[in-house]
């Protein structure tokens, strides 16, 4: 769940991006695992699914510990960076820490490779 004050909007990396709302300081929680902030299903399930809704989730949801992961909050938004401005939590726990100042306005990214288990980044523009 975010536990941060955050914005969606338009986004110059891709579609629609998270961006803060606030003044986050660097180590602040950005977002926490929560047993209502983030439905697992297994890949079994999800390629059952039909395609409009397999599709849903292949674009919002990642692959973690082998299974679909869905943020149902605004985090789902946050875009792909090779340096991102969070970090998942050392201590391997299901945490989003800011790894720096981020500012009111800034979009909030983070590095889909660290936790969506065979993300393969899209081809350059």
């Amino acid at each position: 769940m975010l536990t941060i004050k955050a914005v969606r909007r338009e986004s110059p990396i891709a579609g629609t991006g998270l961006f803060a709302a606030e003044p986050i300081a660097q180590g602040a929680v950005i977002w926490r695992a929560t047993p209502v902030s983030v439905l697992i299903l297994s890949q079994e399930a999800v390629r059952a699914l039909p395609d409009d809704e397999r599709a849903f989730v292949e674009w919002f949801g990642y692959i973690w510990h082998g299974a679909w992961n869905i943020n149902v909050d605004d985090a789902k938004f946050m875009n792909h960076s090779e340096a991102p401005n969070t970090v998942n939590a050392p201590d391997g726990s299901d945490v989003t820490l800011a790894a720096r100042d981020i500012d009111v306005g800034e979009e909030l990214t983070c590095d889909y490779r660290t936790f969506h288990e065979g993300f393969r980044p899209f081809p350059a523009q």
